[in-house]
């Protein structure tokens, strides 16, 4: 959002977030209009409405940010604002707390009242640890050999790894490294001793092989792909947290991690190597897999919390 949004509707703007992150199958709005039984049209911070089996259920969210508490006026307004729209359940977010009157009034209309604030280090240690470590997997290519048909020669010839593949107009279509890299990731990413084959399917293909172009039909990659670990000790940037004035837990919790330039990392940073059983079972957890082939080189990682899941 702009830098120059006020602090209200900055408020309400992430609460609506938080509630399409809580509730991805749900339809959640910012500042909707509704007509109230009352004949008044009424203007809601934010709507969550979702189906529950043959059911709509409507949920209003409030959302006060004001330097003082909130009052008991001002959950008694929206109490009755939530009745004149019919809504299920009313819940008010307050960036400075609740009075004892808002408490009461709160209970009296079984409203839900929760707190917003800024996270911090504390909230990182608590979910986190006093120290949180991610790796960066990285595969080395070693001993890399290609074995191409060629029509310059009756046997397989050997040929550079970077080779480029061209068309029948000597355009450029692909390479060799880059069709390995294709069929490896096809291949579910396996390390060890592999070998790629690959052909052209029929489609006329060439090579600049002894300053001439001669058509190739396939090829065969040999390589020795080692996985490595690069250890990353993440730290704490910012975050926010939403929290049920009864409830020790945080109903929202949402941490980000500084930034940090993976590739130097990679670069700089001490390994340690994964055996082929290692890795492939660190390959078969989605959750904590990352391509970061179209990756910007810096990274930075969200961990996000709720009573209803957590996920990294």
């Amino acid at each position: 959002m702009p830098p120059d949004t006020p602090d209200w509707k900055r408020l309400e703007l992430i609460v609506a977030d938080i509630q399409r992150q809580l509730a991805p199958n749900a339809d959640v709005r910012h500042n909707q209009w509704v007509d109230g039984r009352s004949g008044r049209r009424r203007k809601l911070d934010v709507t969550v409405t979702q189906m529950i089996g043959a059911y709509t259920v409507f949920v209003v969210l409030d959302c006060k940010r004001r330097k003082r508490p909130a009052e008991l006026k001002d959950v008694a307004a929206f109490a009755e604002q939530v009745h004149d729209v019919n809504g299920n359940l009313g819940v008010m977010i307050s960036g400075s707390g609740y009075d004892a009157g808002a408490r009461a009034v709160a209970a009296k209309y079984n409203m839900i009242l929760q707190t917003f604030r800024d996270a911090g280090t504390s909230d990182w240690q608590q979910l986190i640890g006093e120290k949180a470590w991610c790796t960066i997997t990285g595969v080395q290519l070693n001993q890399v050999s290609v074995s191409a048909s060629l029509s310059a020669s009756d046997k397989p010839t050997p040929i550079p790894f970077d080779t480029t593949i061209l068309d029948d107009e000597h355009a450029e279509i692909s390479s060799i490294k880059q069709m390995f890299w294709d069929a490896w990731k096809e291949l579910s990413r396996p390390v060890g001793d592999i070998t790629i084959h690959a052909d052209f399917g029929g489609e006329p293909s060439f090579v600049r092989y002894n300053e001439a172009f001669v058509e190739i039909t396939d090829f065969d990659a040999t390589a020795t792909l080692v996985a490595k670990l690069f250890p990353v000790n993440l730290h704490f940037a910012e975050g926010k947290v939403l929290e049920n004035i009864d409830a020790s837990d945080p109903a929202y919790r949402q941490l980000v991690s500084e930034s940090f330039e993976w590739r130097r990392v990679m670069s700089e940073q001490p390994s340690q190597e994964v055996s082929p059983e290692e890795y492939k079972k660190m390959m078969s957890d989605s959750r904590f897999v990352v391509d970061l082939k179209n990756a910007k080189n810096w990274l930075r990682f969200v961990v996000t919390q709720s009573k209803a899941k957590s996920a990294t």
